[in-house]
């Protein structure tokens, strides 16, 4: 009978199993020391709150965002039907009032053209002969060598003659109308803006070919509460925000027309028109503000700065239904630089540059702990460390 050797042994199976528990546990005990040492090493988020010196802007009055629009604007084409045979603008060309901007097929009416002036031609022949044969029944009547009935036909021939004449004439009038209906005129000085059709394309009457827009002369249409649209008057001179314009992004418009609106579903409009922004180009005359561009329009008002406070934009979060949240770092009293992080809603009054006016729920008091930018690092509850240009920091 053969002898168990070492490694059948239990001894050897009991030892083995007790090296291999020692192993783990001690591989245990060293992952949870390195879990330990690496959170002894996490430090809170550091953030950044306005502190004592918040940015503080004087409103110059209520704004209101208007849109600039050209004086006319216009979506042109044939009131006939035809081939077009060009189109001679294209979006981005500028022209001239009474300017050629398309021409359709002019081939059948310039037929029919000719056809009625060979149509005059005869109607003219004929006129002559019925007048000469009126002429000549007459004299003959003097004499008595000529019967009434006789003298009557020559005389409704030519009254016959004379409406043929008159129509023919009428007729070729109508053509020259056409024709001249075949060239499409620019109604005004502007700037294509879009082009609708194409050469070879038949056409038909009303059917837009090109969509105009004036130059020259543009115009801001803003919004107003009914309150504030009755105080202003045509004539009255109004600030305007556009940041395109100048260094200064600032320029007057005097207003021209006032729409009041009595309805409480909607809004007067005003309309302005821009001051000193002409400049020459040639022969025309284009302004540096384009059609579809939105502008502040301020009524000069008390300055509004207890109405709220002021914040930069980046320290705003979307809360929803038009309200905005943001994130205070509420110091904590135990320590210097630790805070914790709270959640409050505002409602933004206005906007200037890179400044939002709210008010709501940051007050003068609060507004040095409002985390100034990152909040989407941050959630309401959290422990953040504050950095050392931050109120409470020192």
């Amino acid at each position: 009978m053969a002898k168990p050797t070492l490694v059948h042994s239990p001894v050897f199976i009991v030892v083995c199993f007790i090296a291999a528990l020692t192993c783990a546990l001690g591989f245990s005990r060293f992952s949870q020391s390195e879990e330990a040492a690496y959170s002894d090493q996490v430090q809170p988020l550091r953030v950044e709150t306005i502190g004592d010196t918040p940015a503080t802007i004087l409103t110059k009055g209520e704004r209101y965002v208007g849109r600039i629009e050209a004086g006319q604007r216009a979506a042109v084409g044939f009131d006939i039907s035809g081939v077009i045979t060009a189109v001679l603008k294209s979006e981005g060309d500028t022209f001239k009032k009474g300017e050629v901007l398309a021409t359709l097929d002019t081939g059948r009416l310039v037929a029919k053209q000719r056809e009625l002036k060979a149509a005059i031609t005869r109607a003219t022949a004929a006129q002559k002969l019925a007048k000469s044969s009126l002429a000549r029944a007459q004299s003959l009547k003097a004499s008595r060598n000529i019967s009434e009935q006789a003298l009557d036909e020559a005389l409704q021939k030519k009254d016959a003659a004379d409406a043929e004449y008159e129509l023919v004439r009428a007729q070729q009038a109508s053509v020259d109308v056409e024709l001249r209906k075949a060239k499409l005129l620019a109604p005004f000085d502007g700037v294509v803006i879009d082009r609708l059709t194409d050469e070879g394309r038949a056409t038909t009457p009303g059917a837009t070919a090109l969509l105009l827009e004036e130059i020259g002369k543009t115009e801001i249409r803003v919004g107003l509460p009914l309150k504030e649209a009755r105080l202003l008057q045509v004539g009255d001179v109004l600030s305007v925000d556009h940041s395109a314009v100048s260094d200064e992004q600032t320029f007057k418009a005097t207003v021209e027309r006032i729409n009041l609106a009595l309805s409480a579903s909607r809004v007067s409009e005003v309309y302005l028109i821009p001051e000193g922004l002409g400049s020459s180009n040639g022969d025309r005359q284009r302004s540096p503000l384009i059609s579809g561009e939105l502008v502040h329009v301020v009524l000069d008002t008390n300055p509004s700065l207890d109405q709220g406070v002021w914040l930069p934009l980046s320290s705003l979060s979307e809360y929803g239904r038009g309200l905005w949240s943001v994130y205070l770092a509420k110091p904590n009293n135990e320590t210097p630089d630790a805070a914790v992080v709270e959640r409050t809603i505002v409602e933004v009054i206005q906007i200037q540059g890179e400044y939002a006016q709210v008010k709501g729920g940051v007050s003068k008091e609060t507004l040095p702990h409002v985390i100034q930018s990152s909040t989407y690092r941050v959630v309401s509850g959290q422990n953040v460390r504050l950095a050392a240009n931050s109120s409470a920091a020192e």
